[in-house]
């Protein structure tokens, strides 16, 4: 039987419901607004009141309201639009209120229907993650004769299965359709506002860590027992962070799905969801979990690659079932394997697996020359000997993970004359896992999916640069490539792997990974360092000179900068020259340091940068007992305004790189930029 109090309760509601129809425009019936991509939530059936945001949800649930209150979630409302940088991406898509009927309502704010209109009321608020309330508030209130605390379980299920009919999303009921919900914005959908209003094309999410930075687990305080806002069982954590990955891969196929031109937007799409089917390989590995492995299963059938819309879609659309599979039946407690995965655990040891099998009915490779007391070829670690390990220590060159396309030009392609590299007929030298001239490294590589998130704007430059592509032309396996792996002693499967030579200079090795294929191209660590000794001092606010001190790169130098490019593009490797790889003969710093500047300070010299990349290389010449198979011809040195690349129309010029359609505008231009300068340098200096 009720209690006056809830008898009271349930005949006042109906007359003060009509009352605040009346005030209230936003809770009486409205016709649905007109179809909008840039509305995730029906603003007609958000219940949340333009004064406070938290009501109804805070009336009852004013613990977790207190939470939200001090989340970026709440407060971006108050100043994201005000921002420079939301001006500036508003500005450069044509201007418009950021807070009225425009695309940043999608994932930045709780919108609501005012008059013909929609305006911003909030931030990202509990409707926007629980779903909009109208249909399925009341249902969810409903305790009929009974309390919160005496309301039995089959009544709380009936209650919860009329809730969730209504479109209320929670977390116990489907975790996937409410974390779902991150990924379809912090993905950020929208290939123009990436492409044409420079928004960074997505977070680093990772679920676990975002859903315990907005925790509000207080539901069983509310019934009486005093625990405070619950962390989330051993458990309960695992199944999150498996679940997230699995989210992150299915809306990175999603958005790349989407992307209708090859630009930032496709690559930084193609990167993440490279990023997030490596971790899914990790967890089926560790775990074995079926859903997982099915998951691989679709996704080996797609290429992850701009231009396969449908297909990318369709596999996305199998994911996502399989995801939610897995959410709602997954048993935490038997996913400790998972444990060594999580964040803030300790770093894993590289993993062990034995070099892949070559194909049947494929002539084995010329065997390796094995170096006394190296390890063997399939396991990670150098295959040097003891005087290339002492050759390695007194050289200061950086560690494996460094810049470099060693055959392409900015523009992905050969020049068109050139004649592809051929392997010689006898292989000379000793097999390795790394060049001899790179250093082990102390620290690990976090790879590209750690995220460097205090440089969005340089990350969106990296998803433009040849740099982005250089692991691609081995997963390719294009017929250059091949042809060197196979002669220097390397099947295709192997030249992908981060435990061999190639990938030393093509990819970013992650730690732990060795021994997987790489998919990541030279990117940030390649140059700057391997990151764990110095990113979170770095991206705390201790600056440059702290990072530094922990393993990053003063590429301000000259000499350090040099070194860094020399490492990869200047190749003295016998074995690797007399399998037919190009040495790097005619690779102008000065030329190439331009295409990729993106920084503001410190700007070196050309004559600085050249001169520091003839003492680096000097230090390292080309082996006297090897044919060089070089796509160019050296210049002679000392021609006034070249820095060392070939003669070119009898001025001195190097030619210019190949231009491909895939050449990036900005490269064109700055290509074009410089041939004028050093066109009119060498005019000068021929008067």
């Amino acid at each position: 039987m009720r209690t006056p109090r809830h008898r009271w309760s349930w005949l006042w509601m109906p007359t003060a419901l009509v009352g605040l129809g009346l005030a209230l425009p936003w809770l009486a019936p409205q016709e649905a607004p007109q179809e909008s991509a840039f509305l995730r939530t029906d603003p007609v059936k958000i219940v949340a009141s333009p004064q406070d945001p938290s009501v109804p949800c805070g009336d009852c649930h004013t613990q977790e309201a207190a939470v939200w209150a001090s989340t970026p979630h709440a407060t971006g409302f108050a100043d994201l639009h005000t921002s420079a940088e939301a001006r500036a991406i508003r500005d450069r898509l044509g201007g418009g209120a950021i807070r009225e009927d425009s695309r940043c309502l999608r994932c930045h704010y709780t919108a609501v229907m005012q008059g013909a209109e929609t305006r911003a009321i909030a931030g990202v608020s509990c409707e926007s993650c629980h779903g909009a309330a109208r249909d399925w508030l009341f249902a969810h209130k409903d305790y009929g004769d009974f309390t919160r605390a005496t309301e039995p379980d089959e009544h709380r299920r009936a209650r919860i299965q009329r809730s969730v009919q209504g479109g209320m999303l929670r977390p116990s009921s489907d975790p996937y359709a409410v974390t779902a919900n991150c990924f379809e914005c912090h993905t950020v959908p929208d290939e123009e506002l990436v492409n044409v209003g420079g928004h960074p094309s997505g977070s680093s999410i990772e679920l676990l860590t975002w859903a315990d930075a907005v925790r509000h687990n207080f539901l069983p305080a509310q019934w009486g027992e005093d625990a405070g806002n619950r962390a989330f069982s051993a458990a309960h954590r695992r199944v999150l962070y498996a679940l997230g990955q699995a989210l992150d891969f299915e809306y990175s196929l999603r958005a790349l799905a989407a992307a209708t031109e090859p630009g930032v937007y496709a690559k930084a799409m193609e990167q993440r969801a490279k990023d997030a089917r490596r971790t899914l390989e990790a967890i089926a590995e560790a775990a074995g979990v079926p859903e997982f492995r099915a998951i691989l299963g679709v996704a080996a059938g797609v290429p992850l690659a701009y231009g396969q819309g449908a297909r990318l879609t369709a596999a996305a659309d199998r994911i996502r079932d399989l995801t939610r599979l897995f959410g709602r039946e997954a048993d935490g407690a038997a996913l400790a394997a998972l444990d060594p995965l999580l964040p803030g655990a300790p770093p894993r040891p590289p993993v062990s697996a034995a070099a892949p099998a070559r194909a049947a009915g494929t002539a084995a490779p010329p065997g390796p020359t094995r170096v006394s007391g190296a390890p063997a070829d399939d396991r990670p670690g150098p295959s040097t000997s003891p005087a290339d390990d002492a050759a390695s220590a007194a050289d200061p060159a950086p560690p494996s993970s460094e810049p470099a396309d060693l055959t392409t030009p900015p523009g992905g392609a050969a020049p068109a004359d050139a004649a592809p590299p051929t392997a010689a007929p006898n292989v000379t030298g000793a097999r390795r896992s790394r060049p001899a001239w790179h250093a082990a490294d102390r620290y690990r590589t976090l790879g590209p999916s750690a995220g460097c998130s205090c440089h969005n704007d340089k990350i969106q430059w990296w998803n433009g640069d040849a740099h982005f592509g250089t692991a691609a032309i081995l997963l390719r396996e294009t017929a250059a490539s091949t042809r060197i792996a196979t002669a220097y002693g390397l099947s295709a499967d192997e030249m992908k792997r981060g435990d061999q030579i190639c990938m030393s200079c093509h990819g970013t090795v992650v730690s732990g990974e060795e021994s997987r294929p790489v998919s990541d191209g030279v990117s940030c660590e390649s140059c700057h360092g391997a990151g764990s000794g110095y990113q979170y001092q770095h991206q705390s606010g201790d600056g440059y000179a702290q990072g530094a001190s922990l393993g990053m790169k003063p590429l301000e130098r000259a000499d350090a900068r040099a070194q860094n490019c020399a490492s990869c593009h200047h190749i003295t490797d016998e074995r690797l020259l007399s399998a037919g790889h190009p040495a790097g003969q005619g690779f102008d710093l000065a030329s190439r340091n331009a295409l990729v500047q993106h920084w503001q300070e410190p700007v070196l010299g050309d004559d600085a940068l050249n001169a520091a990349y003839g003492r680096a290389t000097g230090s390292r010449p080309l082996p006297a007992n090897v044919t060089v198979a070089e796509r160019t011809t050296p210049r002679p040195t000392g021609t006034p305004g070249t820095g060392g690349a070939e003669a070119a129309g009898g001025l001195g010029l190097a030619p210019l790189p190949a231009v491909t359609d895939s050449t990036a505008t900005p490269d064109l231009l700055l290509l074009i930029k410089r041939r004028l300068e050093a066109l009119y340098r060498a005019a000068q200096g021929q008067n």
